[in-house]
């Protein structure tokens, strides 16, 4: 099963390379999302979560590329997905 999220660049992409030959790239991507309330009409904004994103050769192309704050989405495989909450006050 895969997820799709969309969200920000909390930093730059880091790029590793391995003495295998082989590329890792990570990215942490910050999701906002929000809900307008039945009746009142008043949109709620949730917690942001946060997101690490690992992807091994060949990382696309736009991940290497992007920068801090750039809006990105990706595809990860839901079972490898690790979220770490945080509030922000």
């Amino acid at each position: 099963m895969d997820a799709h999220l969309k969200g920000n660049l909390t930093a730059e992409p880091e790029a590793r390379t391995y003495d295998s030959g082989k590329t890792k790239v990570t990215a942490r991507v910050a999701v906002n999302d929000s809900y307008v309330k039945a009746g009142t009409g008043e949109r709620v904004e949730l917690t942001p979560l946060y997101f690490t994103v690992e992807q091994w050769e060949p990382a696309p192309a736009f991940l290497t590329a992007a920068k801090k704050g750039s809006r990105v989405a990706v595809t990860v495989s839901y079972t490898h997905l690790r979220a770490h909450e945080t509030r922000h006050d």
